[in-house]
């Protein structure tokens, strides 16, 4: 993960715990101990009323009461300020907070109707009810951080002030200055609602806006690494293609050519200004090949389908050499041809091997084929005094000749046609290397041929003894 992603990740992710459960808590309890002198402000001039209008054990009573309250919620808003209750679950301190805060509300309400019943001809009407709207505002303005809190104190505030107005009508006759009192009620409650509403808009307003910032500054910080890390890659593929022993040139969509390395420019013996903004056909010439390669090489230029083809080129200088030609299409989301990517390579050394091997290879046959018909042609000219010698010998059988004679004779013919089986044989091996053998059944007698093989090699047994 990069600087700059860690960085945003972590202020997102700081701003989404403020605004959890949890971090709204802490922002109330920052938020009530901010105007910490300012509700001291307000309780001593409540306690400074009641002490001019009332006896001094009211004014005590009240003091202590409001001192007891606010001393009480600026504890437990230190408490969760300082994290010393961490350990307390967080519905219990939500709880406990909420407490505190109606506490002091209904303190504060207190102070405000004693000031109003101690004041000599209820003439702190006025002041009673700006009181309240100064309570009502501060407690409305942390209703997106403590909703109960805002409510309830609100709720409490407005009993008070309906209670003062009302019971101001009750005890006296409904004079004009009752009237009055019940219009600057109704004002002032108008008034500190717009202000509130107003207030908590611009927060909310703020908080969506700058969720929305540090959203953006994310993706945008994993959007600038994802292209940084794609321009290294790209940079890295560049080096790779730019010294590659391979040809490597792009295309466009209309098939001119926009980039080659440096193997292209040696390879063809055209300077790279010379190729940017011609076609491949342009550059790479066929005059001698077949009609396949023409057919393939007149697809490379003009298709937009993968392709894998061979054919001769000519440098710049006339010179001739095979070349090995692949094309990878580039299609768009619309399945449109953007780009292509031609991969040449020199194949001429191979060429030139796959044309000695098919010359050794043609060689190697056409030995194999003399060969045969050296065989062949011996076979037949050793069959033929064979046949005679064994003609002779059969002639010589008929002359009445002694037992043992007639022995040596019936030797001497099946050695002859022992002979000729194996000229037989030689011509078979013939027949195996064309392709042509045919295997035909015949009569065997093993007990035949053990006789011919003791008389055939018996003699010579019986002198190595």
């Amino acid at each position: 993960m990069s600087p700059e992603i860690a960085e945003a990740t972590r202020r997102f992710e700081a701003f989404e715990h403020r605004h959890s459960p949890k971090g709204l808590l802490q922002e109330y309890a920052r938020g009530r101990l901010r105007f910490y002198w300012t509700r001291k402000l307000l309780v001593f001039v409540i306690v400074v009323m009641v002490a001019y209008n009332t006896t001094l054990l009211t004014t005590a009573t009240i003091a202590v009461v409001l001192m007891l309250s606010d001393l009480l919620d600026t504890y437990v808003l230190s408490a969760l300020r300082g994290r010393r209750l961490q350990f307390i679950p967080h519905k219990t301190l939500f709880a406990l907070s909420t407490f505190t805060a109606l506490f002091q509300a209904a303190a504060v309400s207190l102070g405000v109707v004693v000031i109003l019943h101690a004041a000599p001809d209820r003439d702190a009407t006025s002041l009673a009810l700006a009181f309240l709207m100064t309570a009502s505002v501060y407690a409305g303005v942390f209703w997106s951080f403590h909703k109960p809190v805002a409510l309830w104190s609100l709720l409490i505030f407005a009993c008070t002030g309906c209670y003062i107005v009302v019971d101001g009508m009750t005890g006296h006759d409904a004079s004009r200055a009752q009237v009055t009192d019940l219009i600057a009620l109704l004002v002032m409650g108008f008034v500190s609602i717009t202000f509130i509403r107003f207030f908590n808009e611009t927060y909310e307003r703020q908080y969506k806006s700058k969720k929305m910032i540090l959203r953006n500054s994310l993706a945008l910080a994993k959007a600038t690494a994802d292209m940084l890390a794609q321009q290294r890659e790209n940079r890295r593929l560049v080096q790779v293609a730019e010294h590659a022993n391979d040809s490597i040139f792009i295309c466009d969509a209309k098939g001119e050519i926009v980039w080659v390395n440096d193997a292209f420019t040696q390879m063809n013996g055209c300077p790279r200004e010379e190729v940017i903004g011609k076609t491949p056909c342009d550059i790479l010439s066929a005059p001698d090949n077949c009609a396949e390669a023409d057919a393939a090489f007149r697809n490379l230029c003009d298709g937009s389908q993968p392709l894998r083809t061979q054919f001769v080129n000519h440098t710049k200088d006339g010179r001739a050499f095979w070349i090995s030609m692949n094309r990878v299409p580039i299609l768009g989301e619309d399945g449109k041809l953007e780009s292509s990517i031609m991969i040449a390579r020199d194949i001429s050394d191979f060429k030139e091997k796959e044309a000695f091997l098919a010359r050794a290879k043609e060689a190697a046959e056409e030995a194999a084929q003399a060969k045969a018909r050296f065989l062949a042609t011996m076979s037949h000219e050793i069959r033929t005094p064979m046949s005679a010698i064994i003609g002779m010998v059969d002639l010589l059988s008929e002359q009445g000749l002694p037992a043992e004679g007639k022995k040596m004779l019936e030797t001497m013919r099946r050695s002859g046609e022992t002979l000729s089986t194996i000229i037989n044989d030689v011509l078979d091996f013939s027949k195996l290397d064309a392709g042509k053998v045919e295997l035909s059944p015949v009569p065997f007698d093993p007990r035949e041929v053990v006789d011919d093989v003791l008389s055939l090699l018996g003699p010579e047994a019986r002198l190595r003894g």
